[in-house]
Order: structure tokens, then sequence, then C-alpha cells
């Protein structure tokens, strides 16, 4: 669903300061469950739809990350939405090591959020944002583009999750339906 090529990370420091909408701050910045967070701001239909999940070879960037060249990861791509309104596309890459012990959850996540097992988790860490801004002059697959229809830019996040020497990366699209919370 993601190419590399629409993406340019910066550090959550450094676009909080120069791009980002104050309104979008308090989804973008936000460390704990998106959707919790949805149901804390009166979105009470929130749901996940999976597009697809299984075995692959993650992006070039993603295996660098995980320290994993060359190797397969379980990765869960989703939308998540509400009966008039498209939240939030999102993508995990699971390493093998990580769905062992009770991790071992996250590959049958089926319409279950991923929030819903990992905030449990109380030796969990999560790193500092990277952030990205995308343009809709982008090539962009068709997942994406139709959200090009409604806003000229969408911002995009990522971040890596640690418990217990094991670790996932999830980067999460924040669909134009967002600032309809903002």
């Amino acid at each position: 669903m993601y190419s590399n090529q629409i993406f340019q990370w910066q550090t959550e420091t450094l676009v909080k300061e120069t791009m980002v909408p104050v309104s979008l701050h308090k989804w973008l910045f936000n460390k704990g469950s998106f959707m919790l967070g949805l149901n804390q701001a009166g979105v009470h239909d929130a749901e996940i739809a999976v597009i697809q999940e299984g075995w692959h070879v993650p992006d070039e960037d993603e295996a660098d990350l995980l320290g994993m060249k060359g190797s397969e990861a379980f990765i869960r791509e989703v939308l998540i939405k509400s009966p008039a309104q498209d939240w939030m596309l999102a993508r995990s890459v699971f390493p093998k090591e990580t769905l062992t012990g009770e991790l071992k959850a996250l590959a049958n996540l089926q319409n279950q959020s991923l929030g819903s097992i990992i905030f449990k988790d109380p030796n969990l860490k999560r790193t500092e944002f990277t952030v990205s801004l995308i343009h809709g002059d982008t090539v962009w697959q068709q997942n994406v583009a139709p959200y090009f229809k409604q806003a000229s830019q969408i911002f995009a996040r990522r971040s890596q999750f640690f418990s217990n020497n094991k670790t996932l990366l999830l980067t999460e699209i924040f669909l134009p339906d967002i600032y309809n919370l903002c």
C-alpha cells in the first residue's frame, strides 16, 4: 500500500514547529491508542477493516529500522473507519520473533485493533514519532489516491514499539475526515 517515495520522514520536534496545523497536534502526537482517542472524541462506531495481511518482505526502510534485511515479516494493513468517515490507514510490520509468547495474538487480530493488545503491555515503550507530509501530486497506489479528492495535504506518522526485546513498526496515515474532530 505504501511506497517509500511518498514519505520524507522528519522528527516530531521539527514538524511540530514547521508544518503541522496546530489543530492536528492532538491526533498526530498522541502516543496512546488511536481507537481510544476516537472513542473519547465521541466516535463510538469506529471499526477496523483489514485491507491485507500476511507474510511479506518489508519495504527497505522498514527492514532497516527493524534490523531484518531480506527477512519476511507479518504485515497488516487496515482502514480505521466509521460508516460515513475514513479516519486512518495503518500498516503494522511484525518481525517473526515478535509474534511469540504473549504477542503471538498480534498475528490473529482480525478486526480487532492493534492497540487493544499492545497498550495492555506494561513493558511497552514507544519511540518518538517521525512524521511526513504527503502531497497530492505524489504517485499513489489505489488505496490512498481517493483521499486527495478531499484534501491536498495528508500527514503520516511512524513509530516503533518495544517490549521485552521484541519490536514492531507502525505507520499511520491520517485521512481528511480526522479534521472533523479537530
